[in-house]
């Protein structure tokens, strides 16, 4: 069986069972591609499933910094709902492309109570 060196443990695991083998950044965005249309999901709740339950905000800066046109991270919003930025544009775009897919936005909020995906 593979292994591989955990630096924080000093010492090799089994691939299989090693977190190593998808860097944080990489488990956010494949957590963010599990959200379907028409569901919106919070960069806490993503951070969570990714993992670490404290790096929300981290969670936030990978997908601004994120140029893979495959994963959906408009349908990201805010713990309280508020849509906010989608890749540095405005949040209006952002506002469309989840109208677009049957997220009903009010005064800048996504109902989560409604389209909330994911309570991990």
């Amino acid at each position: 069986m593979p292994k591989i060196y955990c630096k924080k443990r000093k010492t090799f695991l089994p691939a299989d069972k090693s977190r190593a083998s998808l860097s944080f950044a990489d488990r956010i965005r494949k957590k963010v591609k599990e959200i379907p249309k028409g569901k919106v999901s919070t960069y806490a709740i993503i951070a969570e499933a990714a993992g670490n339950p404290k790096a929300a905000r981290a969670a936030g800066t990978v997908l601004r910094r994120n140029k893979d046109l495959s994963v959906p991270c408009h349908r990201v919003v805010n713990s309280d709902g508020r849509v906010g930025k989608y890749n540095g544009i405005l949040r209006e775009t952002k506002e469309d492309l989840l109208k677009k897919e049957g997220v009903n936005i009010i005064g800048g909020f996504a109902d989560l109570n409604k389209y909330l995906w994911g309570k991990f």
